[in-house]
Parts: structure tokens; sequence; C-alpha cells
């Protein structure tokens, strides 16, 4: 039985987790830095057919109803006069067993971490790997020692694990942009909020869009923004009440009371990968390559050719 090992619980990490699950030729072990896995209720996430493909391979499609929801339309807006430009059938990509569907990130989760209970080791910070010989070697922060057959790395886009192993050759670069995200108390009067709105913009745009039968909405924006290099590394910046008010300040939406619970983030994306000398380690999700924001969408990317 080979062993497998996962670094990084969120859903790139607990997809590929399932997957690996229902084979008996492996025994997985999830490593989460974090005392546990973050259940951000409300903010949602939108999943594209293939999406839905891969996820009904692991019991999606059991998933309650009252929990997902699958939007027919993205009506397309001018972000400058709130006209609607166009819109698109994105009903016509479904099947009977895989449609385009929005729910909240922690029901995502929450169904992805159901089977793999007392898998997941959290508070596990790692500080060095060794893969010189065929044996993986892990060593985490708490001062345990683990070995592995195989490794995947799946710990986002500040990947420690990929700068560990490339010596901090390969680092993503800030793209001048911020990403807003939030939840609509009230639905604006000129959408269907059964649909996904887009507004489009020059230096800004942003989407609504339901992710529950409810009605309740998710809100995210992308913002051009520029960051000195000091900032960049600052993560407290983006918590902070002045930033947050600067940055609100600049949102070209006239009425702003409707969001809540917002949170502004940086967009770092990938302009190299890294190329692993060992066959018994692999890069999925951001750690592999993080690619500038699509705020319509949001993918599930795994390497199969570690299955």
């Amino acid at each position: 039985m080979k062993r497998v090992a996962i670094i990084g619980a969120g859903i790139s990490g607990l997809f590929i987790a399932n997957l690996f699950k229902r084979n008996p030729n492996y025994q997985i072990t999830i490593y989460e830095k974090n005392i546990s896995i973050a259940l951000e209720e409300g903010y949602g996430v939108q999943l594209s057919v293939n999406s839905v493909k891969f996820l009904n391979e692991i019991g999606f499609e059991k998933l309650q109803d009252k929990e997902k929801f699958s939007p027919k339309k993205i009506d397309f807006y001018s972000n400058k006069n709130l006209d609607k430009i166009c819109e698109l059938d994105i009903a016509e990509f479904n099947s009977e067993n895989c449609k385009y569907t929005t729910l909240k990130r922690s029901s995502l989760i929450n169904f992805l971490k159901t089977d793999l209970e007392g898998l997941i080791k959290t508070d596990h910070n790692i500080s060095k790997i060794d893969y010189q010989d065929k044996q993986i070697k892990l060593y985490f922060e708490n001062d345990e020692l683990k070995e592995c057959d195989c490794l995947i790395i799946s710990d986002g886009v500040f990947s420690k694990c990929k700068s560990l192993i490339s010596n901090d050759e390969v680092k993503p670069i800030y793209n001048n942009t911020l990403a807003i995200r939030g939840i609509l108390n009230k639905s604006p009067e000129n959408i269907d909020s059964k649909n996904i709105s887009l507004f489009l913009g020059s230096d800004f745009h942003h989407v609504i869009y339901p992710v529950s039968p409810s009605g309740d909405l998710n809100f995210i924006a992308i913002m051009k923004y520029k960051l000195s290099t000091e900032d960049q590394k600052n993560y407290a910046l983006f918590s902070d009440n002045t930033f947050i008010k600067n940055v609100l300040q600049k949102i070209p939406i006239e009425n702003k009371d409707f969001l809540k619970d917002l949170k502004i983030f940086p967009v770092f994306v990938s302009d190299n990968f890294h190329k692993l000398q060992s066959n018994n380690v692999h890069l999925i999700g951001d750690a592999f390559f993080c690619i500038s924001s699509f705020i319509c969408s949001r993918r599930i990317t795994v390497n199969r050719r570690c299955l």
C-alpha cells in the first residue's frame, strides 16, 4: 500500500484526497497548517459543468438541493450606466446530472471533508522536505517527522512547499489588482437575482450571483490597484480599517450599504512553473500555477496522472 501525503486542506487538496480514498491501494493523510479548516459562511463559489462532472465521481450529486443552485443565465451589464449588454444561456451546456452550479464555499468544503474524518491532521506546518531517495521525508514545525511514498502539494498561491523544493526560485507576482468579496443583504432592483449578473468596467468589474435556492447572494469584484513592494508583503494591511475604507471609496457602486462582511485581498499570479525532479512529488491547484482571477467561475484543477 502506497502512503500518500497531501499538503493543504483546501478545495483541490480535499478533492484529490477523496479520489485517492476510493482506491484501497493508497493510504492517505492530509496535512493542514491551520488549527482548523476554514469555513467562511456565506462566501460563494461557482462550479462549471466540467467541475461538477469531476465532483460527481465522489458523490456530489447527492448534496441536498437546498445547499446548491443552478443559474440558467449570465447577464452582462455596463458598469458605467448599468445598461444590460447581452446574456449567455449557460443552461445549454448542462446535462441531466452535470449542471453549472453555485453554492456557499462552506457547503463545498463540508461536502469534501465528510468522508475524510480522521485523515486530516491540522496544526501541521511543514518546515523541510527531503525527497532525495524514493522515500519522502516531511519535517514539521512541531518536530514531527513523517514519511510517504507520494507527495501532493496543494497549499495555495503562496505555497511554502513549492518554495522549499524550488529554493524560492518560483514565486507569484502581484498583478496590480485587488479582489473584494462580500455578501449582499438585499438584491439590487435592476437585476434578476436568479441569474449571474456580471458588471463590466475598465478598471473595476464585479459579479453578483445566488448561492442557494433561498436567494442568498454573493458579491465579488476585481479592482485595479497599485501597491508598493512593502505593502504587498504587509498582510495586516488588508484587514486595516483605514485601508478598507479607502478602497471602498474607490468602488464605483452607488449604494454600498447592501454589502456586508467585506474582505479585501491582493491578487497574485504565476509567471512560471516549477519543473519537478521527482515522479513522486506533484503540484496541483494554485500551488502548481495561479492564473488571473475569473470572477465568473471557479475551477477544480487536478493532476489526474497522480492517480
